[in-house]
This record gives structure tokens, sequence and C-alpha cells, in this order.
């Protein structure tokens, strides 16, 4: 995670979440020090569910659920040591380090790509306005002398992972209620996203006058102007809601804060047989899950059946026209262990592209990639998503996804599923099961992804023609891909 801080610039502000967290438990010091101690069972309870989640994710190979699991077991401890009281005051303050884990890549490109279509369709919807002459189509902004992609940097969503942590803190010392707390966060969203939007337009004016402005230093200067823009407006509207009705309820909330004083000072518990058993169990799963972690680690790396070279050339009247190799850091961030990445064209002139990539065993950093995460974008929009049936030549039926993608002028048709273990799977979801139950009771991780594209304009042409291909390439795949 910390190797993220560094290298994400999206997760940058990862190193003062911890900090601020403390900080805030800090500032609880005269509390806690009235808490009553009473170690709970509903500590052994969470870290034993903690526990579940890391070691769930640990097999998956999911940095998220283990990373989450850490907060969930910091409850636990909470619960087993000093007891429910301990829990409420802590609990929004060890809530807050949930900022500091990185996204799924599954949720992030949810939220980028949207994000990254609505900048685009504002900010050119503006910049027609000022009298530019540009359009738009997808997240690629035409220009006279230039194209502009709008990337994730450009959506809002680094901005607004970092603007939510700060704005919660903002909302916490500067405002009065939970009403205007809530509405300070809530605010900030559309903040970050109008900034944004603000810097493509101001980015497109710059690439209209020149090109060069729209690249390198001055495109990351306009992106540093417009966050300290957007942190302007937030304390700004933070200033402005703490004016609402606060004397009132400045004086209100004071007044709790005496009776919950009052209400700590005089309650202690006995330390008896009950407490120690919980402690000791909570030590004891803690321990335990690290030891189960290591168990889950020793999946068995299965190789291919036959080497992905010795794919036929030839595969039911396609014929292959050329193969791609991809470059060795793409390789790196996919982990595949091998693959094949080729064109077949049939007599009519129609081209299929082939890829097949076979991961030995999947573990952290080496994980099959969905296609949905890397096919839309450049101007390529999705349209359809649906799962279809596919009837071999031995009447056998398969289910395969259909994703179906567009941009002016052209259609991408994608067929595309997950051959792994002997299973053959159209859910990412149900992949990811699958790999968690089979790393358990088989000790497999093995795996791949099997994708077909064709690019047309005759979509019922295209699925005829990939279909027909799928079902001559499915019987080869068996001799090369283990069951």
């Amino acid at each position: 995670m910390v190797s993220d801080w560094i290298h994400d610039p999206n997760y940058s502000h990862g190193f003062l979440i911890p900090i601020i967290t403390g900080y805030l438990i800090w500032l609880e010091r005269k509390r806690l020090k009235q808490v009553n101690i009473a170690p709970s069972w509903w500590g052994v309870i969470v870290i034993l569910f903690a526990g579940v989640i890391f070691l769930l994710g640990r097999t998956a190979g999911e940095y998220y659920s283990q990373r989450f699991s850490i907060i969930i077991m910091l409850y636990g401890f909470i619960l087993a040591f000093l007891g429910t009281e301990a829990f409420k005051i802590c609990f929004w303050p060890i809530a807050y380090l949930i900022f500091m884990i990185p996204l799924p890549y599954v949720i992030y490109n949810e939220i980028a790509f949207p994000l990254k279509l609505f900048a685009t369709h504002i900010a050119t919807a503006c910049l027609q306005a000022l009298g530019f002459p540009i359009y738009s189509s997808g997240n690629i902004i035409y220009l006279p002398h230039i194209t502009l992609e709008v990337a994730d940097a450009c959506s809002g969503i680094r901005s607004l992972i970092s603007i939510l942590a700060l704005g919660v803190i903002l909302a916490k010392f500067t405002q009065d209620t939970w009403v205007k707390r809530i509405l300070l966060v809530l605010l900030s969203i559309p903040i970050v996203i109008g900034a944004n939007i603000l810097r493509i337009i101001i980015t497109g004016i710059f690439a209209v006058e020149d090109p060069v402005l729209a690249q390198g230093f001055f495109h990351e200067f306009t992106g540093e102007i417009v966050f300290a823009f957007g942190l302007i407006l937030l304390f700004l509207v933070a200033f402005l809601l703490g004016k609402i009705g606060s004397k009132k309820q400045v004086y209100k909330e004071k007044s709790n804060n005496q009776e919950d004083n009052k209400a700590y000072v005089t309650s202690y518990t006995r330390y008896g047989f009950k407490e120690f058993l919980i402690q000791v169990l909570t030590i004891v799963l803690v321990i335990t899950t690290f030891l189960l972690s290591f168990r889950v680690d020793t999946v068995k790396a299965i190789p291919l059946l036959k080497p992905l070279s010795e794919f036929p050339s030839k595969i039911d009247g396609f014929v292959q026209i050329n193969s791609q190799t991809m470059d060795p850091t793409i390789i790196k961030v996919l982990g595949v262990s091998s693959y094949i990445l080729r064109d077949y064209q049939d007599s009519s002139g129609f081209v299929i592209n082939l890829y097949v990539g076979y991961y030995t065993e999947q573990k952290e950093g080496a994980m099959i990639h969905s296609p949905q995460h890397c096919l839309p974008g450049s101007g390529w929009l999705p349209i359809v998503d649906k799962v279809v049936y596919i009837t071999l030549k031995n009447g056998r039926k398969i289910a395969v996804r259909k994703y179906i993608l567009t941009k002016p002028g052209h259609k991408m048709v994608v067929f595309y599923w997950y051959q792994s273990r002997g299973r053959i799977i159209a859910s990412d979801y149900k992949d990811r099961l699958y790999l968690i139950y089979d790393s358990i009771f088989r000790h497999r991780t093995d795996g791949s992804l099997v994708r077909v594209i064709a690019i047309s304009n005759n979509i019922q042409e295209a699925e005829k023609k990939e279909i027909k291909f799928i079902r001559a390439l499915e019987p080869i795949l068996k001799r090369f891909l283990p069951s």
C-alpha cells in the first residue's frame, strides 16, 4: 500500500491519513482516559470476520479487501481490549483510514470513465458556446490542429479522492451540526468536477492558440492551478456554511460534551477471567490468520499443455495474417505468463483479432484483467454488455460475454470469456469466486482470458463470423489450456 502512495498520484495523500487519524484520536484522549474498560466478546467476532475477509482477499489476490480488513481488525482490537465505549469514541477516526486505501480498479474505472465522458461533454459544450470550432466523441476532443484525450487525471477522480478526504476533516472542524458536515462533504464533489471541467476548457483554449500549450509543463501547471482553485472554493463554502446558525449550535454541542464528560468519570470494570479469555482469543485469531495467509499461498503453478507459440495459423477458413507483441511494461502490468495476440482473416477479407492470455498461477500483481477495464476510452463507448450462449459443434452450449463498443464510423464487436481450470465463465465476479474456491480446495489459480474482436459497421455480420470462429476455436483451446 505504501508503494501505491509513492507511485500512484491518485493516492499520494495516503501518507497523511494515518497521521490525521492519530491526531483525531489524540483529541479524544480525555474521554478515552475516562472510559469504562470492559473487554467485549464482540471484539472476538469482529477479529474473526476481519480474518476471513483478509484470507479471502489473499486467496483471490484482491488488495482492497486485504487492506480494508486491517481497519476491521483495529475495531476488533478496541472492542476486545477496551470495550464498546472506547469503540464508539474511536469509530469515526478509524473509519477515516478508508481514504488511505486505493480503490479496486473495477470500482475506480466505473467512477472514472463516466466522469471523463461527463467532463468532456460539458467542456465541449462550453467551448462551442465560446465560438471554438470543436466537437467530441466519447472522451476525445477534436480541435482544428490537435486531438485531446480526456484522461483519468482530467476526469476529476484524482482530485475527488483527495478533496473528499480533506472535506471530511474540514467538515469536522468547521461545522457544528451533522447536516452541515454532510452537506459540505457532498458539495466537495461538484466543486472537484467543476474545477476539472474548467481545466479541460482552459486546455482547449490554449490548444487552439498553440498546441504546445496543451501538453507537458503548461498542461501540468494548469492542473495545479485549477486544483488550488478547487481548494479555495471548498474553504470558502466551508466558511459560509459555518456562519449559518453557528452560535446556537456551538452552545448546544458544548453542552452535550459536558454531559458526556460527566458520564465517563466514575465507571470502572473488574478485570477477570472472562476479559482475559477474550483478549487471548483475539491474539490467537490474529496469529492464526497470519499463519493461514501462508497456507493460501501454497498453490501449484500449472504449465500449459502445449506452448501457445504452436497455436494453429489456420482456424476454419481463417488464416493468420500477423502476430503482435505487447510492450514489456504492459506485460509486467498484466502479469501474464504466456499469450498470443494475432489477426486472422477469411477469404472475404474479414479480420478477427484473437487474444489468449494464460496465467500459470494468479496472485497479487498477476491477475486476469477484464477487457472492460481497457477497451473503453480513446473515443470508444460501450453500448452492449450481456452474456450470450453459443452452441458448439458437439451440441454443448457455452456462456460468453458480448461487449460492443462504438465511436463515429466504427463498431467494435467483442466476445470474451475466462477459461480456467476446466470451466468456461462469462462473469468477472463468478470467475473470482471460483478462483477462491479452487485455491482453497484444489490449490490451483491458473487461468486464461480468451478475447475475440472484430471491427465492423455491420454488427450482425461480425457476430455471425465471430461465433463461427469461436466454434472452431474452442476444441483447439483444449489442446493448450489445462483442464
